[in-house]
């Protein structure tokens, strides 16, 4: 077991000898197990602990157990409080959102300022296996069902490929200490009815269910990848750069099965969610689409005869021409206008004096 958790670290193509890393500590075995690992491996590691203002004494106790135990390491300690009910009121997130927003930001914020190379969490095999059941029960695509990825930019998963019954296994040769979150046992949060109460029954249907999934996540990711290959040259047959905008030939949309497959994937680059994607799918079904507009938080599709144009919103001075009928009394779309010449007749009514 000490073997194979050890070589699984050495074994990591996202991590050099050379490599400075920030472990998220929570307190738990996982990050315990982690950082320990790490740190008797020979990497120059500091720890970061957040204490998000929510369980009480409880919290405060795993905050100074979480500074322990990077004293007992000699390594740096870095930890904050964070006022996570208050955050997830005023950005209209849960809890959970709330929590995870704000600690991946302090980490980057301390990766940064400590000048370290990446920031490493112990999210582990099962974390991953619950994620999967989690985003095939509210529907999702080949992103959310592939798997958590052991590297997402600065951010690194050691032991994503080991399972939570290993790290404890491990945990106890190594005679190591950690504590238990009392809110991993409420099943009134969703991944935790996951954790207590489907996967021991999946692990009943079939006891080799992690590597089972493993090997489910290996393919999906493969799969992933070659379906995000395909995208990107089907979307760069269609599209062109010009002037700061992103032009796309409608005819070639519709002429392709899997449109919405592409435009779901790309539109989502630009800010575009997979509602308005299928708005826009409907507009171009419809023969009335001429001079359709969607506008996203940084982007806004426009809708021609025969061509689509992504543009920034803050985009200026594009020539178009734009045909304001005598009957338009409002314009829903903002217009630059140039005079280059002005050819007018005035008129005027007659006065009463002339009458």
């Amino acid at each position: 077991m000490a073997i194979s958790l050890e070589k699984n670290i050495r074994s990591s193509t996202f991590l050099r000898p050379d490599t400075t890393i920030l472990v998220g500590l929570s307190g738990g075995a996982d990050s315990i197990v982690l950082g320990y690992l790490l740190h008797q491996e020979g990497f120059q590691i500091e720890i970061a602990h957040c204490h998000f203002n929510l369980r009480g004494e409880s919290a405060d106790a795993d905050q100074n157990f979480s500074k322990g135990f990077a004293e007992r390491l000699g390594v740096p300690f870095h930890t904050v409080k964070f006022e996570t009910q208050e955050y997830a009121e005023k950005n209209g997130v849960s809890i959970q959102m709330a929590a995870r927003d704000l600690r991946y930001n302090w980490f980057e914020q301390i990766r940064k300022d400590r000048n370290l190379d990446k920031i490493a969490v112990g999210t582990h095999l099962t974390d991953a296996i619950e994620t999967f059941i989690f985003n095939a029960t509210r529907g999702a695509g080949l992103s959310g069902l592939r798997g958590i990825k052991s590297e997402n930019g600065n951010v690194i998963r050691p032991l994503i490929s080991v399972s939570k019954e290993e790290i404890y296994a491990y945990a106890k040769s190594k005679g190591l200490k950690w504590v238990e979150d009392a809110s991993n046992e409420s099943i009134k949060y969703h991944r935790n009815k996951i954790r207590h109460k489907v996967l021991p029954i999946l692990k009943e249907i079939n006891p080799n269910m992690d590597a089972t999934f493993k090997r489910n996540f290996d393919r999906l990711s493969r799969l992933e990848a070659f379906v995000e290959n395909e995208i990107d040259l089907i979307w760069n047959k269609w599209s062109v750069e010009k002037d700061d905008q992103i032009i796309l030939s409608i005819l070639e949309l519709q002429a392709y099965e899997f449109t919405d497959v592409v435009l779901i994937r790309k539109l989502g680059d630009f800010g575009f969610n997979k509602s308005q994607v299928e708005d826009l799918m409907q507009v171009l079904e419809g023969s009335d689409y001429v001079g359709s507009m969607i506008k996203g938080k940084e982007y806004q599709i426009n809708v021609d005869r025969s061509e689509i144009f992504i543009r920034p919103l803050a985009l200026k001075n594009i020539e178009e021409e734009y045909i304001i009928n005598d009957i338009d009394e409002e314009i829903d779309q903002p217009i630059h206008l140039k005079f280059k010449e002005l050819s007018c007749l005035l008129y005027t009514s007659p006065s009463p004096r002339d009458r």
